[in-house]
């Protein structure tokens, strides 16, 4: 079944649902139409302002900084007056390790990008009682799997 495309499914950006061909397709027509519109827009500001920053380019070209980062990543777009920094530690991302670092929209270190995979996978081992007890809110809250710490789990 894995094979079967077209699929319907919900647009990543919009949520409307769309028919999907490829498993890699996760914007709709329309959405898509408008991330290259966003794209040209970026990518002229930038080449009139070369050494601009990524809060600049978001400002000026009024697109979210999630599509802008998602285009760095892409190698759609290069910035030269800005290090890309991990949302979680701080510390500068060599531009040579920008693949896989982006994560709701917030880029990550390949340390924190891991820490927050192991919290993840340790949430997602639990057993389904302790989730159930508090409720899924209370479970993300209690392992520290929100905006803060992607670090592993306390005490362990």
């Amino acid at each position: 079944m894995s094979g079967d495309f077209p699929v319907i499914t919900n647009c990543k950006q919009c949520q409307k649902p769309f028919k999907q061909v490829t498993p890699n397709t996760r914007l709709c027509s329309e959405c898509i139409k408008l991330r290259e519109i966003q794209y040209h827009r970026v990518y002229r500001y930038i080449i009139d302002h070369p050494d601009t920053t990524i809060a600049a380019v978001v400002e000026e070209t009024e697109t979210p900084e999630a599509v802008v980062l998602e285009m760095i990543q892409q190698g759609r777009i290069q910035l030269s007056g800005e290090a890309l920094v991990c949302a979680q530690c701080k510390q500068n991302i060599p531009e040579q390790q920008l693949n896989a670092r982006l994560h709701n929209g917030r880029i990550y270190c390949m340390q924190c990008l891991s820490k927050l995979s192991e919290r993840l996978q340790y949430a997602v081992s639990l057993p389904e009682a302790d989730s159930t007890a508090k409720g899924d809110g209370d479970k993300v809250k209690r392992y520290g799997l929100g905006r803060g710490d992607p670090g592993g789990p306390k005490g362990g």
